[in-house]
């Protein structure tokens, strides 16, 4: 029995030394921490690697591990999500936020919400020589220049591109940057400086949520919760690999991919598609949860109470592809970084065009290095492309490839700068531009004098910032690349840093002459001005240092008024103004009234002294008559009230000054009751008994009136019907976006007291200025008393758009509106027209557009805003 048995464990003693001698990955130390590891990053001599509320050091060479004591203050209200490295900076994505610390582990700083993330929970962190990009959970991911501690000001999410905005993990590649989210992946390419995306409702396959990505050469491969997904750049096709077990975290060393998995640590071979599972228990545990890679050491961690980690070492040859560069027009240098060089024979350079599929041999110039290579080759025979680079190289009779992207140009380089303003107020001024060159020399000359330049660059994105003179500034931006293409953008800009002046001939104040007010504003690009107080009348004279401007202030009660001046470059000036009106010059004498009466009906008279064009008769504040030009002498009848009654006279002069008069009348109403011979005759007033009676029969129907809805509404219920019931308050459409018309009387109101009345608060005054100030609408106060406005519904819409030009937009509705208010018909497109706002389809167009309808219903008109 002996002899049947050992054969049989000598043959499997034999194919397990077999096959670890072929492993690829040798164990060189393994440990447990017993607790969950979930991310990890090469630092230094070793790896940095965390649970959730505790961070790691291994050094390799001493094998020893150090917890970090210095980040557990900062861990007490947070745990660790994710980790990145630099040469001296470990990163430390947390559930609140991300804290820096240096390479003798002392926190230096964190960015959080107050620095401007607008998600604080990191799910993935990954760090170049200068960029930390930080992915976050619901808010895509920020670019951070840890070199000059500047967070970038916005993130990058769905708006440009990305699938979702929940990032798994990002990498690059000489050709793009590749981002994974949860329910996708999307390429960003340089060229068109664009993200291309793809999702699991284009592609089903992606439906597991992706974990990890890499790009490859002409592949990009995808770790994802229901296994590893390949994606070719050329056909746009995806397909799913063999291994279907969720993938977690990926790394490359060679050709091969190293992959934590839920079934623990395996390499994939990408160019034979085979998988090598490791024959040690501990590291085909689950879950493997991260892959950290140092030269020829491999970091894998586990996410398990066991708290399993293990150093391995790669034991084959290997090369790694770590930076191209363009020597000049024609001559491609890649850097190569590898381990057991000296085994490395030869190597084969060969070039695929990702657009045509051409294959394109070239011979190399090798110099070989102490820890890799460099190589030199021609590009002069290849056309304008991106090409994917295969790398060939050989020991020991066995051959390996390596893959990345390279891109081709020839001709000239091309800035595209963001528009900048004709007008600036500031001496110097931040260009930011897109380049499709890998390297743009930018030389600047305004008028002709060349300029020094300071320049900031992120990728494609390049920030351009000169120093200008007061002035026009003519600027010629020169762009050459490391291939000598040369191309050249001509830009204008005119600085101007003076405040406009505001003058008025009288000093410190402005004082009425001949109905009119007068004031200068100085300024050599001046654009428009804004008032405390309500003006009409507004007429502009345009002079070579500025503006002239003159006024009407209907507000006879106004004492001061500030106006505000702003200019094309953005500068502004206040000035506040003591107002003189001028004398009056008229005045209303009403004749004698009895200051009690027992007659209803009494006789008004009253003379008109002085060039008055309307007035107005108030009984108890309400206006009963309204009287256009009167003539010099009025004569009337007016009706009392029971009780006193305030008589009221209110007269406008030419000018829009107001004169008023006034007298109080007792009306007494009597009755008598018959004489009997128990009392005497006795007087009873019983007006207000009467007043009484009529007040409780209205009520009565009034409360009749609503029994008979209610019953209505009970009977609709009943029948399963629904109704739908709109209520209309004193034409102010309380639940419906629109414009109505608001009494006003310039007598004693003005914008902000509208502002009160109709929004509850007087800073929505100054949109009134945007909306009213190219219409007619003081014509429509003279001679109408009221105007036309946004109800409280529009107005919040309006603002939250964040958009004037919506509001000079609607503008020119309320022009159309005024215009039929007064008898006139010009169209809705012709008005559009000369204000300068665009008229499509029976709707209005704004500048960042914003859509608005209409509907006119005569006393209300609704308004839709769409984008």
């Amino acid at each position: 029995m002996l002899n049947r048995i050992l054969p049989i464990t000598l043959f499997i003693l034999l194919l397990t030394l077999i096959s670890e001698a072929q492993s690829l990955l040798k164990e060189y130390h393994i440990s447990q921490i017993n607790d969950f590891i979930k991310s990890s990053a090469p630092f230094k001599d070793g790896f940095v690697f965390s649970t959730p509320k505790k961070l790691y050091y291994f050094e390799i060479t001493t094998k020893k591990l150090t917890e970090v004591k210095e980040i557990e203050t900062r861990l007490v209200d947070r745990v660790i999500t994710s980790l990145s490295a630099s040469q001296s900076y470990v990163f430390v994505g947390t559930s609140r936020g991300v804290i820096i610390l240096n390479d003798r582990f002392s926190v230096v700083r964190e960015i959080t919400q107050e620095r401007g993330l607008k998600d604080q929970n990191i799910t993935f962190l990954f760090s170049d020589a200068k960029y930390l990009y930080i992915g976050t959970r619901s808010w895509g991911f920020y670019n951070y220049d840890y070199l000059n501690n500047s967070l970038g000001d916005s993130p990058t999410t769905v708006v440009n591109g990305l699938v979702d905005n929940f990032i798994r993990d990002i990498k690059f590649s000489v050709f793009d940057k590749v981002v994974a989210s949860s329910e996708g992946f999307s390429s960003f390419d340089y060229l068109s400086y664009l993200y291309t995306s793809y999702s699991s409702s284009e592609y089903p396959i992606l439906s597991g949520a992706v974990m990890s990505v890499i790009p490859y050469g002409d592949t990009i491969f995808i770790g994802t919760s229901l296994g590893l997904l390949s994606f070719n750049r050329r056909t746009e096709q995806l397909r799913r690999l063999s291994y279907s077990s969720a993938v977690f975290s990926v790394n490359m060393i060679g050709k091969n991919i190293i992959m934590a998995t839920y079934d623990g640590l395996i390499v994939f071979d990408t160019e034979t598609g085979s998988y090598e599972f490791q024959q040690n228990e501990l590291l085909r545990k689950p879950i493997a949860s991260t892959i950290s890679i140092l030269k020829d050491k491999v970091f894998v961690g586990f996410d398990n109470r066991q708290g399993t980690f293990a150093i391995l070492e790669y034991q084959k040859p290997f090369l790694k592809i770590q930076d191209i560069k363009y020597l000049s027009r024609t001559n491609v240098l890649v850097s190569l970084y590898g381990n057991k060089v000296n085994s490395i024979s030869s190597l084969d350079v060969s070039l695929v065009s990702l657009n045509l599929g051409r294959v394109f041999n070239v011979k190399p110039q090798v110099k070989r290095l102490s820890e890799g290579m460099e190589i030199v080759f021609n590009t002069s025979e290849l056309l304008d492309d991106i090409y994917v680079l295969n790398i060939d190289y050989y020991y020991e009779g066995n051959k390996e490839t390596i893959k990345d992207t390279l891109i081709v140009r020839s001709k000239p380089p091309t800035i595209s700068f963001s528009p900048i303003p004709l007008f600036y107020n500031q001496r110097s001024i931040e260009i930011v531009g897109r380049t499709v060159a890998l390297d743009v020399d930018i030389q600047a000359f305004i008028n002709g004098r060349k300029e020094t330049l300071g320049i900031s660059r992120t990728q494609n994105r390049i920030l351009v910032q000169l120093n200008l003179l007061e002035g026009t500034n003519n600027i010629q931006l020169v762009q050459k690349d490391s291939f000598n293409n040369q191309s050249t953008n001509f830009l204008s800009v005119i600085v101007d840093t003076v405040a406009p002046n505001i003058i008025s001939e009288d000093g410190n104040r402005i004082v009425e002459k001949n109905g009119r007010f007068t004031f200068r504003v100085v300024d050599t690009y001046h654009d428009r001005v804004v008032f405390s107080e309500t003006v009409s009348n507004l007429v502009e004279t345009q002079q070579s240092d500025g503006v002239i401007y003159s006024m009407f202030i209907p507000n006879r009660n106004t004492k001061k008024i500030r106006i505000v001046a702003y200019d094309k470059a953005g500068n502004s000036s206040s000035r506040e103004f003591d107002v003189q009106f001028s004398e009056l010059k008229g005045e209303i004498v009403l004749s004698s009234l009895p200051q009690q009466t027992r007659d209803p009906n009494i006789p008004l008279s009253f003379e008109m002294k002085g060039d008055f064009r309307r007035v107005l008769i108030y009984r108890q504040g309400i206006p009963i008559a309204s009287i256009e030009k009167p003539p010099q002498s009025i004569s009337t009848n007016i009706q009392l009230e029971s009780g006193r009654n305030l008589i009221r006279i209110e007269g406008y002069l030419a000018n829009g000054q107001v004169v008023n008069t006034s007298a109080v009348v007792e009306y007494i109403r009597t009755f008598q009751v018959a004489e009997t011979t128990t009392s005497p005759q006795t007087t009873v007033d019983s007006g207000n008994f009467r007043d009484e009676i009529d007040k409780l029969k209205k009520e009565n129907e009034e409360l009749r009136k609503r029994v008979s809805e209610l019953e209505e509404m009970i009977k609709s219920l009943s029948e399963g019907k629904v109704t739908t019931r709109v209520i209309i308050k004193d034409e102010s459409i309380d639940n419906i976006p629109s414009i109505i018309r608001v009494q006003y009387n310039p007598a004693f109101d003005n914008f902000a007291r509208v502002s009160k009345r109709l929004y509850g608060s007087e800073s929505y005054s100054v949109y009134f200025y945007y909306l009213l100030r190219n219409t007619s609408i003081s014509r429509l106060v003279s001679e109408k008393g009221y105007l036309i406005a946004p109800n409280k519904r529009l107005m919040d819409i309006l603002i939250k758009t964040g958009d004037l030009s919506v509001f000079e937009t609607l503008s020119s509705i309320i022009e159309w509106w005024i215009m039929k208010e007064l008898g006139q018909s010009e169209t809705l497109s012709s008005i559009a027209s000369r204000m300068n706002a665009k008229f499509s389809n029976g709707r209005l167009v704004s500048q960042k557009g914003y859509i608005i309808s209409y509907s006119y219903k005569g006393n209300y008109l609704p308004i839709f805003v769409s984008r």
